[in-house]
Formats: C-alpha cells, structure tokens, sequence
C-alpha cells in the first residue's frame, strides 16, 4: 500500500517471474503430454478413448495454469473521496468503477487465512455499472472477462488486502468523504 497526497493506493499480483514459471512449465508438459500420449490416440483403436480421456483433461488443466500465468490476478485500488479506480491487469483492460456514499454500501472485512497474519479488505456492496474507455475488440473482449469475473465473486467488489485494520479505515474514510458509519465483518 502506498500512499499519494490524498489518495490511496493498494495492490497485488503475482510476480513477473513466478507468471514466467507457470507458462513456460504448462507449456512444456502439454508438449510432453501430446508427444507421449499420442501413440495411444492414433492409430485409433480400443484404448483410444481412454488416451483422449487423459490427453483431454490433462490440455484443460495446462491451459488454466496458462491462462493463469497470462491473465492471472493484477490490480491496483486507486482510492479518491467518492471514488475508485480499479486497474485490472487483463490484456491492459481498465475499468473504473464509482461508488455511492451511502450508509451500508461499503464496509471493512477481516479475513484470517491459516498460517497468514489476517488482512483487511473493503468490500463494496453496490457500485455503479463499470465506466470504460472505448478500445478495439480485444480490449472490449477482456473487459467483457473482468466483468463476468466479478459477478461470479458475488454482489459486491473486495479490493486487495491492506496489512492493518488502521490502513483500510483510512481508505474508506477517503472513499466515503468521512460521512458514513461504516461495519465491520470477520470471515475465517
């Protein structure tokens, strides 16, 4: 999380090389995959369903670690009084999102993992429909993705988490220009 003046900037991703790792690995082993299995797929015989069956499942597995590598999580929360800028790294796609000060639309929730120190999230229940800039059709394709992406989290957009409950108060304060009550969940 950084700081900028009156903004507030809180991101993640997954780094550049661990990304480098996973789609040079996939990669390999679906070569390796199709080159070791294909005796089995041709020439067609009684086995072969049970190589396409293998050959199949183990493509869709690879091109998700893929996909992962090439599209995985990257975003930046630029927070402004009434306002939030979300990054998406999705082939470049941007998306800006604006929120309603409201009583209840926003909130802080704790989220404790396993074996991690707990992080704070701001989870914004209701946010306006996505304000984007007019691209060309990959563009709008990806930003298509992002959207389908966020609806399946649920309702409600949550940002990447910030280190301390403090940290997250402050941003929600800057986002909600100080004039909301604001709640707080926990969720394990």
């Amino acid at each position: 999380m950084s700081d900028t003046g009156a903004d507030i900037l809180v991101s993640q991703s997954i780094p550049a090389p661990l990304r480098i790792v996973f789609a040079v690995v996939s990669a390999a082993l679906a070569i390796l995959m199709v080159t070791e299995l294909s005796p089995g797929l041709w020439p067609i015989s009684l086995v072969t369903p049970f190589f396409a069956v293998i050959v199949g499942g183990g493509l869709v597995v690879l091109a998700g670690l893929f996909l992962t590598a090439v599209t995985g999580p990257g975003e930046t929360w630029h927070f402004r009084p009434g306002l939030v800028e979300i990054d998406q790294r999705l082939l470049t796609a941007r998306q800006v999102f604006v929120v309603e000060p409201g009583p209840g639309d926003c909130r802080i929730l704790r989220q404790e993992i396993s074996d991690s120190a707990p992080s704070w999230h701001i989870v914004i229940d209701r946010a306006a429909a996505p304000m984007t800039v007019p691209g060309d059709l990959l563009e709008r394709a990806a930003t298509w993705l992002i959207s389908s992406a966020r609806k399946r989290q649920g309702p409600g957009l949550v940002s990447p988490g910030f280190g301390s409950e403090q940290a997250a108060e402050e941003a929600l304060a800057l986002l909600l220009a100080k004039g909301v009550t604001v709640s707080s969940d926990t969720v394990s």
